[in-house]
């Protein structure tokens, strides 16, 4: 028989035993803490859509981390910020890096592409070179976005002109628009317009201009081809594109989208990739696309514009932050991402497969165009976007304000120089 001491002992250690089997139950049982990783996107309304189903998935894949979503959140907020000392872990950002890398704002994912054997060949390769410094990167490629022309089908039958076709001129495009704008009630104003109007800075850069020598930091537009330029787009807006006051009438009586095009009482447009997430969403006239014309100096140069996803250099958790920036831009993320139409999707092979789903057939064009861009709509400078404030401002007095063309070129040379100066 046992005795009182070692039955005691027995008790003892199957309470303990028992103790010990109930907290790891009660420990087993309680739910993991998800580290939080704080995501801000500039998008609207239908890209934010888009943008929660990635997250979602990534969470899905992910169980350990939460994607706390700050949508609609401009540039600029983001800047503030950064400067404030509370940056988001990952933000979307568009324009160059160049000064938030000059700063030391950004993580530099080189490592963490090593470590998690990404494969970046499959991006195009100038967004990656866009976003390196030197053998660092330090964004993770997310959009494409090349430029070509749109134009409203209906409008062309109704008025039983031919088709745009590729291989036209910017003259081509002008003479169509003009006959395209008209008083139709015969009231003396305009209903319908042959063009949208073109961006001055666009039209410059993919007709081969050179505005800011950064080099030699000296201001440029002020050449002999430029003029040219710079009166076509005067002439055609002057003939065929709705003023302020037109364009603000016909976009009045809709939501949301508040784009001249959309109304189907404009012909013609210069459109960005990424505008296609509007277009694709039109119902009440067929429309389609075409290459940008040949360039009026016959210096054509294949431009891009861009967006990366980038990760502060203060966040807690680089780690986790790649994990989602990764899967954001990898297969999964980019096949959600390519749906929304917001821009050629940053990976190639989903590019090809994806992007055109929907959209007219024609619209391959904007792939074409991203198979041969090699010049960035922005430099990697500093200083650009103080000097495109200038050259808005000026170029605003000119077109609206019927200030002549030497006055604000003029103006623009100097107070670009005295930019660079500083």
């Amino acid at each position: 028989m046992l005795s009182y001491k070692k039955l005691v002992v027995l008790f003892c250690g199957l309470m303990l035993s028992l103790a010990g089997l109930a907290a790891a139950q009660e420990g087993a049982s309680a739910p993991q803490k998800k580290i939080v990783l704080k995501y801000a996107n500039a998008e609207g309304a239908e890209q934010i859509k888009i943008a929660k189903e990635i997250c979602a998935a990534f969470e899905k894949d992910n169980p350990d981390i939460r994607i706390e979503m700050d949508f609609m959140t401009h540039i600029g907020t983001i800047t503030e910020r950064i400067a404030a000392g509370q940056p988001p872990d990952v933000f979307m950002w568009w324009g160059g890096l160049t000064e938030m890398q000059e700063k030391g704002d950004l993580l530099p994912l080189g490592q963490h592409v090593k470590k998690n054997n990404v494969n970046m060949k499959k991006y195009y390769k100038e967004l990656v070179d866009f976003y390196s410094y030197g053998s660092e990167l330090y964004g993770m490629p997310l959009q494409m976005n090349t430029q070509c022309i749109v134009y409203n089908k209906d409008m062309f039958d109704k008025e039983k002109l031919p088709y745009p076709q590729p291989g036209w001129t910017w003259q081509d495009y002008y003479f169509t628009a003009k006959k395209l704008t008209k008083d139709m009630n015969k009231d003396g104003i305009r209903e319908q317009f042959g063009s949208s109007k073109i961006d001055t800075r666009f039209f410059l850069v993919s007709n081969g201009s050179k505005i800011i020598d950064f080099e030699k930091k000296k201001c440029v537009v002020d050449t002999a081809d430029n003029r040219i330029m710079i009166e076509y787009l005067q002439k055609l807006r002057r003939d065929c594109c709705p003023t302020k006051t037109e364009s603000a009438a016909l976009v009045a009586g809709l939501t949301g989208v508040k784009q001249d095009f959309y109304t189907g009482k404009v012909a013609m447009g210069h459109a960005s990739a990424w505008n296609l997430t509007d277009y694709s969403t039109i119902k009440n006239f067929k429309w389609d696309v075409v290459p940008l014309p040949v360039p009026i100096t016959g210096n054509n140069r294949a431009i891009f514009d861009e967006a990366c996803l980038v990760i502060s250099k203060k966040t807690q958790y680089p780690d986790e932050a790649f994990r989602f920036v990764n899967f954001y831009c990898g297969e999964k993320g980019m096949k959600i991402f390519a749906a929304g139409k917001d821009g050629i999707p940053a990976d190639i092979n989903i590019a090809r497969k994806e992007f055109l789903k929907g959209l007219p057939a024609s619209a391959k064009y904007y792939l074409d165009a991203a198979d041969v861009a090699k010049v960035p709509m922005n430099e990697r400078e500093p200083k650009l976007n103080q000097a495109m404030l200038i050259f808005s401002k000026y170029f605003d007095q000119f077109y609206f304000e019927n200030r002549g063309m030497d006055e604000i070129l003029k103006n623009i040379t100097w107070d670009t120089d005295e930019l660079l100066k500083q």
